[in-house]
C-alpha cells in the first residue's frame, strides 16, 4: 500500500491543487453572478481599475451635485419669472388708470385706490417665498426684504428711495458645471422695481382735487420706465432659464457616460459569468473523476 501511495502521490497532489483552484474561481464567479459586481471591495480590483473607478465615482458625484443645484435654480427662476410677469401686469394696469385720470373726469377718484392696491400687490410679490427662501432679497433669504409701509409721500419731482428694502444687492448664483457659474434674478431694490413702487406710491398719495398734473405725469413716466425695465428683467430670467436648462442636459449626458464607464469597470457580464461557471463545473467534475481514478491506481497492478 505504501508503494501505491508513493507512486500516485505527486499526481494526486497536482490534481487536488488544480481542483482547489477551480473551486476558488467558481466561488469568485458565483459571488460575481449574485452581486453583478467584479468585486465587493476596492482591494480586490487591479490598481489601475481601482484608481479609474474612484475617479469616475468622484466625477459622477460632482455632476449629481451640480444637477441638484441646477434643478433648484430652475425652479426659483420659474417662480421669479411668474412674479415679475405679475408686476408687468400691475404696471400695465396702473398706466391705464394714470392715462384715464389725465383725460377723463371722475377716474381720478379711483386712482388712489388703484395705487394702494398696486403697492400691496407689489409688496406681496417682492416678498415671494419659495422653499423657505425669499427670492427677491438678494443673498438675504431668511426674512421678508420689502416693507412699503415705511415710505412717505413722495415729493414732486420725486427721487429714488429704497428705504423700504432690507435685502442685499448681490444676486444668487448657480454652477453650470465644474468651472462655470452665473448669477440670476433681480432684487427688490433694482431700478425697475423701485420705479414701479414710486409710480404706485405717487398715484396713491397725489392730490386729485384738483388733479396734480405734474404728479400724474411723473407717475405715468415712472410706470412706463418700470414696465420697460421689468420686461428686460423677464428677458434676463428667460436667458438664465435657458442656460440652466442647457447645463442640466449636459450634466445628464455626462452622468450617462460616467455611469456606463463605472459599469464597465465595476460590473460583470452576468451571462458571460454563467457560461464560465458552467465550464468550470464541467472541468471540476472531470478533475474529481481523475482524482478518483488516480487514487485507485497502484504500481503493484503493473508489476
Amino acid at each position: 500500500m505504501m508503494l501505491a501511495r508513493v507512486a500516485t502521490y505527486a499526481l494526486n497532489s497536482k490534481l487536488l491543487d488544480s481542483s482547489l483552484k477551480l473551486q476558488s474561481r467558481m466561488a469568485e464567479r458565483t459571488t460575481q453572478q449574485a452581486s453583478g459586481l467584479v468585486s465587493s471591495s476596492y482591494a480586490d480590483l487591479d490598481a489601475g481599475d481601482t484608481t479609474r473607478l474612484l475617479n469616475l465615482q468622484s466625477s459622477y458625484s460632482a455632476s449629481l451635485e451640480v444637477s441638484s443645484g441646477l434643478s433648484t435654480a430652475s425652479s426659483r427662476i420659474d417662480v421669479m419669472y411668474s412674479a415679475v410677469d405679475d408686476m408687468v401686469d400691475l404696471m400695465t394696469e396702473l398706466r391705464t388708470y394714470l392715462s384715464s385720470a389725465s383725460t377723463s373726469s371722475g377716474s381720478e377718484d379711483e386712482l388712489a385706490q388703484e395705487g394702494e392696491s398696486v403697492l400691496s400687490s407689489l409688496q406681496q410679490l417682492l416678498n415671494t417665498k419659495y422653499e423657505g427662501r425669499y427670492l427677491f432679497g438678494g443673498t438675504a433669504t431668511t426674512s421678508a426684504p420689502v416693507d412699503l409701509s415705511v415710505l412717505g409721500t413722495p415729493s414732486i419731482p420725486s427721487s429714488e428711495d429704497t428705504s423700504y428694502y432690507s435685502g442685499t444687492s448681490d444676486l444668487p448664483s448657480v454652477r453650470l458645471g465644474t468651472d462655470q457659474t452665473i448669477t440670476y434674478g433681480t432684487t427688490g431694490n433694482s431700478e425697475a422695481v423701485e420705479k414701479a413702487i414710486r409710480a404706485a406710491k405717487i398715484a396713491a398719495t397725489m392730490s386729485t382735487d384738483p388733479v396734480d398734473s405734474d404728479a400724474l405725469s411723473e407717475a405715468y413716466d415712472l410706470a412706463s420706465e418700470a414696465l420697460n425695465g421689468l420686461t428686460v428683467v423677464q428677458a434676463s430670467l428667460s436667458i438664465s432659464a435657458s442656460r440652466v436648462e442647457d447645463a442640466e442636459y449636459r450634466e445628464e449626458s455626462l452622468q450617462s457616460t460616467l455611469g456606463t464607464s463605472i459599469t464597465d469597470v465595476s460590473q460583470v457580464d452576468v451571462a458571460a459569468v454563467a457560461t464560465e461557471l458552467s465550464a468550470y463545473e464541467t472541468q471540476l467534475k472531470a478533475s474529481y473523476s481523475s482524482i478518483a481514478t488516480v487514487q485507485g491506481l497502484s504500481l503493484l497492478d503493473y508489476l
